[in-house]
């Protein structure tokens, strides 16, 4: 992390720690009778190596949109695979069909 943040190693680490945790609040209050389905497409994507995240979690947000759900596994922890230029083409290529028309008819 050297150049990246000022704060020392174990701070870093207690933040990630800390929104690793929020994520998985999110994910476990989050219940799809109690707000919709959202309709926005949804990227999902986790690191191999990640102890917290699984292949097959990652896919159940396919569930949760009346859009579509793109997912891919990386090589890396929890977030290693977002600084990887192969995540950076994956967004890239991902976030091209996001102007699509509501099937609502709605804004």
């Amino acid at each position: 992390l050297d150049g990246i943040v000022d704060e020392p190693p174990r701070k870093w680490g207690n933040a990630v720690l800390d929104a690793v945790v929020q994520d998985l609040r999110l994910l476990k209050e989050f219940s799809e009778s109690a707000y919709g389905k959202v309709r926005c497409p949804i990227l999902a994507a986790r690191g191999q190596a990640d102890p917290v995240t699984s292949t097959s979690g990652i896919r159940e947000w396919a569930g949760v949109t009346i859009s579509w759900c793109a997912h891919k596994v990386f090589p890396g922890g929890h977030s290693d695979w977002l600084s990887s230029p192969q995540f950076a083409s994956w967004l890239r290529h991902n976030s091209l069909p996001v102007l699509e028309p509501d099937p609502s008819g709605g804004p």
